[in-house]
Order: structure tokens, then C-alpha cells, then sequence
């Protein structure tokens, strides 16, 4: 055998190290807890603080002189936090007694306590398998705010949900019924006890054995819906209880990290907007009814109507050709020449034919404004105007009335109803400032509170508006007819002609300034600017 191998047999090993003294294991022990994230502390039998690191003596905010090695005690350590009111019980003295009591029995304990500055700390000692014990310290303020603002949100949440009209569910992936709120078990009808215990499928069931889905087996109406249930798919669909009571049912699944993890719902009681709904489906109907008997009266007044305008045209038109010819007969019979006294009353006599014709004229107008069907289309109403001023001019030419007719003026409108009104309320203004010193008859448009409004102004007579009351009624005159001449209708047809295109008619007047009739048209066409 060689001697190598004699040394390596008989001699030491020299790749074996000697095992470390109490010392160097202290050493590794203080390294050790110091690396912790807790405030740590080991306590011997005897009571003795044997270490500690640099988080624990922070955290509990103890002097150097009680921390000293070889000499700090866990009673000491106690009565000091005492001493400072570090113990915030109705008993801090009794407290502190039962740690230390705990400590001789070997015990475990837990407080938690907050520190003169504010920070809240979770304090645990657990006994050691050999004596003594191990003091662990964790600063916990961060997790009692997050937990107190949990708890604050959850009463907001339970306030707010216990506080909704509606029902509301949620469940978790498993159909665990997480949540819901007073009115989820008042509209279903369910027992608080069923709800509480988390099973939603018990729910299910239970509703399926009371009738609530409807004829059929109940353990398969429960599957059905489960079923349902686990796809996480949204759905909204009515209910009808055996109650009478209407829900609108919604659900939207909960999805988390990419993944359902949940249901939720919502109940909605809409009993009554259906009952209100069938309400409206009455009276719709009932109202389509009475339409339609309203539209067959209408047909048959327009009907009776129109043969009451063939028979004014025939049977009033007549008399009056029949007297004016008798009045032509009788005038040739006469001797000429004719005393002025038989001339004044061929004349007046003529008059009142002339005048009877004409309102005969006007009250046909006046029912065809009423009659006729309406044909809008797109008006060139300062072409219009222009037309009816030149006929005017030319009827009279010695009446020489300036005319200010604005440009582009357009509207949409029936244009030969359209054309009875416009005629109308410029003959008015050519008639009623005929004896003004320079007449003037004006007719453009102006926006106002959003409306499009046309006007026709004059500087003639004017009227009194206290007296203008039933300005647009038929027959209706403010002026003696001796001075003006007219029927009484002209404003009627205006009237009638406005209000067929769903517009309005006013005037404003004042005596010996003039009048100004102002109308609007749906349907308008704004003029460029």
C-alpha cells in the first residue's frame, strides 16, 4: 500500500471542515432574520430575548437599553409598551398580563394594535418545539385601509342594491348565487333561507316545481335551465308568472382575465308598462273605429257639400242672370232718356247682382279651399307674387302702388290654394292703401323663434285690433262697405288656405299707418343668403 493511500486512510480528511461554533451559528441565525420582510424576535425559556432584527426593534419603536444583547427581557419589553399606552384596550393592563401568561403556559397569541404614529401592526407569538418562543411583527396598515375600504364599498353596494326597484342576482362559475338583493327574492317570491344557502340550482328547481316555467317535469325544466346557464351566454326574454306579475328578465355574464366567470341579472317588474301597453292596443283600435266612422261622415258631408255648391252655382245664379235680364228688358222699354232718379236705380240694382255674384263666387272658393285635395310642391313665391301684382296694376292702372317684393321667397305648398291666398291678401293691400299720399305693399319674410314667417304690409287705413277680434271669419268687415268694396270672405279663404298647409295666419294693425298679415308654411325653404 502506498503511502498516499496510508495518509489517506489514517490521516484527515482535508476536504472536511470543522462544524461552526455557537457563536458563528448566532451569526447565521442574525443574517438569517434579517433578511425577513417581518419584524422578527426569539425568546428562550427563561424569558430572555436572545435575537432580534432591525425590523422588529422598528416597527415596535424600542429603546436601545431594553434591546440590548444579553440583558433584554420579554417582560420588560411588555411592561414598556404598557408603560407608553401602546396597549389600546378597555383593559391594557389585563392585556398585557394575559401575553405574558400566554408566554409561561406556551401558548400562541395574536394582537393587533396601532402604534403612536398611526401604523397599525399584527404582533403573533408562537412557542418553539424546544421552549421558548418566536415574536413575528408585520406592519398591516396598508391591508386594514384596503380592508375597511372593501367593507365601506360593500355597505355602498348593499345600500345601493337593497335600494333598487329591480331584482338583481350574480353568480359565480360554479352557479353559486353570490349576491342579490331584497327585491331579487319579493319579485320572484323566493325564501331568504333557499337564497342564502348559495345553490342556485335549488332556486331553479324550486321555481320549477311551483309552476313557474311552465307545464312539464321539474327535474327537467331544472336541467334545461342550467343548461342554459353554464353556456354564459347573454339572453333578455319576458316572463309571465302564475302571479299575473310581467318580468323583463336580462342577463350579461361576468368575464374575468379573458374567462366567464359569472352571471348577472336583472329582474324588472313591468306588470304595468304591459298592462298600459294592452291599454294603448284598446284605445288604438277603438280609436281606428271611431276614424273610420269619422271619415265615412266626413265623405258623406264633403258629398252632400259638393251637391250643395252645384246647387248654389245653379239655383242662386239663376235668379240673379233671370233679374238682370228682366232689368235689361224693362230698361229697353223705358223711354229715353232715363230721369236720373231710373238711372240711380238701374245702377243700384246692377250693383247689388255685381255684388251677389261675387260672394256667390267667393263662398264656391271658400268650400273648394275645404274640399280639395292638397297637392304640395316646391313654389317660387316671388314669382307668384309677381304675377298676381301685375294683374292687380293692370285691372287699375290709375292706382299707382310701389310694390316691394323680396327675392327668393319660397315655399312648399299647394301653389293654386296658395295662389287664392297670396291674391287675396294683396288685393286687400292695393285696396286699403289706394288712398294713402305714396301706397306701398309690401311682402317678404323674416326668421323668428325658429319659424319662418312671410308677411304682407300696406300703409293704408289700418284698423283698430279691439276690434279685429273675428277678423277671419266670414262676412266678417271693419270697414263700411260703401267705402271699400268686398264681400267679407277674402280673409276667410286666407284662413281656410293657411291652416289646409298646417300653418297659422295673425295681423297687427294700427289706424291710419296700415296693416301687416303675417303667415307661416311647413315645410319651407329657407331663402339663400
Amino acid at each position: 500500500m502506498s503511502k498516499t493511500s496510508d495518509l489517506t486512510r489514517d490521516g484527515p480528511d482535508p476536504t472536511s471542515s470543522p462544524p461552526p461554533s455557537d457563536h458563528e451559528l448566532a451569526d447565521y441565525l442574525q443574517m438569517v432574520i434579517e433578511f425577513l420582510p417581518s419584524g422578527v424576535a426569539l425568546v428562550d425559556v427563561e424569558g430572555h430575548v436572545i435575537a432580534w432584527n432591525l425590523r422588529f426593534k422598528g416597527l415596535l419603536d424600542y429603546p436601545d437599553d431594553l434591546l440590548t444583547p444579553g440583558k433584554a427581557q420579554l417582560e420588560a419589553l411588555v411592561r414598556h409598551s404598557l408603560g407608553r399606552g401602546d396597549f389600546g384596550s378597555d383593559d391594557p393592563q389585563q392585556e398585557a398580563e394575559d401575553i405574558l401568561e400566554r408566554f409561561r403556559r406556551r401558548e400562541p397569541y395574536a394582537i393587533e394594535r396601532t402604534s403612536r404614529n398611526g401604523m397599525t401592526l399584527d404582533i403573533r407569538g408562537q412557542p418553539l418545539p424546544g421552549g421558548g418562543f418566536v415574536v413575528f411583527c408585520s406592519d398591516v396598515t396598508e391591508r386594514k385601509r384596503a380592508e375597511r375600504e372593501a367593507r365601506r364599498f360593500a355597505t355602498y353596494l348593499r345600500t345601493v342594491l337593497d335600494n333598487l326597484p329591480h331584482g338583481i342576482s350574480v353568480v359565480d362559475d360554479s352557479l353559486e348565487l353570490v349576491l342579490y338583493n331584497q327585491a331579487f327574492l319579493e319579485l320572484l317570491d323566493l325564501p331568504k333561507a333557499l337564497a342564502d344557502t348559495g345553490r342556485y340550482d335549488e332556486l331553479i328547481r324550486y321555481n320549477a316545481r311551483r309552476g313557474e316555467y311552465g307545464p312539464g317535469d321539474p327535474e327537467a325544466l331544472t336541467e334545461e335551465r342550467l343548461a342554459l346557464m353554464r353556456r354564459f351566454e347573454p339572453h333578455h326574454f319576458t316572463r309571465n308568472r302564475p302571479d299575473g306579475t310581467v318580468l323583463d328578465i336580462i342577463g350579461r355574464p361576468i368575464s374575468l382575465e379573458d374567462r366567464a366567470a359569472g352571471f348577472v341579472s336583472a329582474f324588472i317588474d313591468i306588470t304595468r308598462h304591459k298592462q298600459a301597453e294592452e291599454e294603448i292596443r284598446r284605445l288604438n283600435a277603438e280609436l281606428e273605429q271611431r276614424v273610420a266612422a269619422r271619415t265615412a261622415e266626413l265623405e258623406a258631408a264633403n258629398r252632400q257639400l259638393a251637391a250643395f255648391n252645384s246647387s248654389v252655382s245653379h239655383d242662386l245664379r239663376a235668379p240673379l242672370r233671370a233679374i238682370g235680364g228682366y232689368l235689361g228688358m224693362l230698361r229697353e222699354e223705358l223711354p229715353e232718356p232715363l230721369d236720373e232718379t231710373s238711372r240711380a236705380l238701374f245702377a243700384r240694382i246692377g250693383g247689388v247682382i255685381d255684388r251677389m255674384s261675387h260672394i256667390i263666387d267667393d263662398l264656391l272658393a271658400l268650400a273648394r279651399v275645404g274640399q280639395a285635395a292638397l297637392h304640395v310642391d316646391r313654389i317660387d313665391l316671388t314669382q307668384l307674387a309677381r304675377e298676381i301684382a301685375a294683374e292687380i296694376s293692370d285691372a287699375e292702372p290709375n292706382n299707382r302702388a310701389e310694390w316691394r317684393i323680396a327675392e327668393n321667397l319660397e315655399a312648399c305648398a299647394d301653389v293654386r290654394l296658395l295662389r287664392f291666398a297670396l291674391d287675396n291678401l294683396l288685393r286687400n293691400g292695393w285696396k286699403y292703401s289706394g288712398k294713402a299720399a305714396k301706397p306701398r305693399i309690401e311682402f317678404a319674410s323674416r326668421e323668428e323663434d325658429g319659424k319662418h314667417i312671410y308677411f304682407v304690409r300696406d300703409n293704408g287705413v289700418g284698423f283698430d285690433m279691439a276690434e279685429a277680434r273675428n277678423l277671419f271669419a266670414p262676412f266678417v268687415r271693419l270697414h263700411d262697405r260703401r267705402e271699400f268694396e268686398g264681400t267679407g270672405l277674402g280673409l276667410a279663404i286666407v284662413d281656410q288656405v293657411i291652416r289646409r298647409h298646417g300653418g297659422e295666419v295673425w295681423a297687427d294693425a294700427e289706424p291710419g299707418i296700415g296693416a301687416t298679415f303675417h303667415f307661416t308654411l311647413p315645410g319651407v325653404y329657407p331663402s339663400p343668403a
